[in-house]
């Protein structure tokens, strides 16, 4: 849901707002505020994932690691939640804001919300940064947990690494990040499937 709801935003929008931006948003609000919905919605399921991921390892050879990694992408996914839930408020008061205003009132406007934005920047690259980290420590633990196939562990270290990098080469670049938004929506859905296939008993027994 969350690819999906990158996928249905009507407008491209940067990590700040411009006028030409605000107004193409205004003429399609409720597209808008209804791809946002579906984005974060999926935040919200990807946080039930890890929590049950966790639950699951309660008992398997490496529960620490296993739930640190969970509470890190949990608490990632929340402050990106947040950013994104800006990003959908303010395109559509921002839309209605610039709408019939003369040009030095849309600049004044811009200026008004710019502190903001740029603090939200901040935390949407922090939820994106640190969900990879968690990601890569939920990786070990699947690893060596013994319940789910290592495959799942080795690939969400890889996105994890992958991710990162990227965030830190690219930072003010969210089309350099989406092959890493679309790989982890892949790997829920792969992992979701394994799980549902059942799991094994690391101990043995």
């Amino acid at each position: 849901m969350v690819a999906a709801g990158l996928w249905m935003r009507p407008v491209a929008v940067g990590p700040n707002f411009e006028v030409s931006s605000l107004l193409a948003v205004e003429k399609a609000t409720w597209p808008w505020i209804h791809s946002f919905q579906v984005l974060v919605f999926g935040l919200f399921i990807r946080l039930v994932a890890v929590a049950a991921l966790g639950v699951l390892h309660l008992r398997s050879r490496t529960p620490a690691v296993v739930l640190s990694g969970a509470a890190v992408c949990a608490a990632a996914l929340l402050v990106a939640a947040a950013a994104e839930g800006y990003y959908m408020h303010m395109g559509a008061w921002g839309g209605f804001e610039v709408r019939a205003g003369s040009d030095t009132a849309r600049a004044a406007f811009l200026v008004s919300i710019r502190p903001v934005t740029e603090w939200v920047i901040c935390l949407a690259r922090m939820g994106n940064m640190f969900f990879c980290f968690g990601l890569v420590v939920l990786g070990l633990g699947l690893v060596h947990g013994g319940l789910i196939g290592a495959w799942s562990g080795w690939t969400a270290i890889f996105i994890g690494i992958t991710g990162m990098t990227i965030l830190m080469v690219y930072p003010d670049s969210p089309q350099a990040y989406l092959p890493v938004v679309v790989a982890i929506s892949a790997w829920f859905v792969g992992l979701g499937v394994r799980v549902m296939a059942g799991t094994s008993d690391p101990s043995g027994s």
